[in-house]
């Protein structure tokens, strides 16, 4: 049997569509082509929505270095100590404020058969803040009561599973949209829907935010950021000529 092939590719922006006309095999392997023999029409869109963040996340770090482990540790404890109790003046209920790493390690020359110099103790606490015109009262009163560093600002939506939704939503129809644009253009019309997948989606967007350390001149001045959700889908339908 001779089998002709076509295809027909487009490209544009957040989608990407193809149409290919063959004859399937009589065993294909995946079983659901073989319901659908003749042209398919599969389109991969992406759909994403805007929101405003409403609570932001950042790590405060510790980091202490001393002769001996106990004095390190016990240098560490008073800083993690003082921070929380910071932290917990200005609102932030105390057990929100996990720890995220607690280490006490060696400092090795290695230049002279990894002889230990002395000890290095670090911890870290994660904070959640909701109420946003508080973030740089946080980061400043963090660093004054002790902490050697302010990382991995975030900014979050507790909105994310409805947002997620409508981002599915504008995916399938950006999709379709696409998919029917290519079966007009190909001289015919979508047939029934063969088969739809979600990859991997989520919400990729920080803030870009350097890493602070103590410093003198007036607290950090920093603007909630939007949060963009995005959903990708895969979608397949049966190709019919008119």
């Amino acid at each position: 049997m001779n089998t002709r092939v076509s295809s027909i590719q487009i490209g544009a922006g957040i989608s990407f569509a193809t149409i290919c006309l063959a004859v399937l095999p009589q065993q294909p392997v995946v079983a659901q082509e073989a319901e659908h023999e003749g042209a398919i029409i599969s389109v991969q869109a992406t759909g994403s929505v805007e929101v405003d963040a409403d609570h932001a996340v950042l790590t405060v770090g510790i980091s202490i270095q001393d002769e001996t482990p106990t004095s390190a540790a016990t240098e560490m404890d008073e800083r993690l100590s003082a921070i929380t109790n910071a932290l917990v003046s200005l609102g932030i209920p105390r057990d929100s404020l996990p720890n995220q790493l607690y280490q006490v390690v060696p400092n090795r020359d290695y230049r002279e058969g990894q002889r230990i110099v002395g000890y290095m103790a670090n911890s870290a606490v994660r904070v959640t803040i909701w109420d946003m015109e508080m973030l740089p009262s946080v980061i400043e009163a963090a660093l004054a009561a002790g902490a050697t560093d302010v990382t991995n600002l975030v900014f979050s939506t507790s909105a994310r599973r409805e947002a997620q939704d409508e981002a599915l939503r504008r995916a399938v129809s950006e999709a379709r949209r696409d998919a029917e644009v290519i079966a007009e253009a190909a001289g015919g019309r979508l047939g029934s829907l063969v088969e739809v997948s979600t990859p991997q989606s989520g919400i990729v967007r920080q803030a870009p935010m350097e890493r602070m350390r103590v410093a003198s001149g007036p607290g950090p001045e920093i603007t909630p950021r939007s949060i963009t959700v995005t959903a990708n889908v895969s979608v397949r339908w049966a190709f019919v000529e008119n």
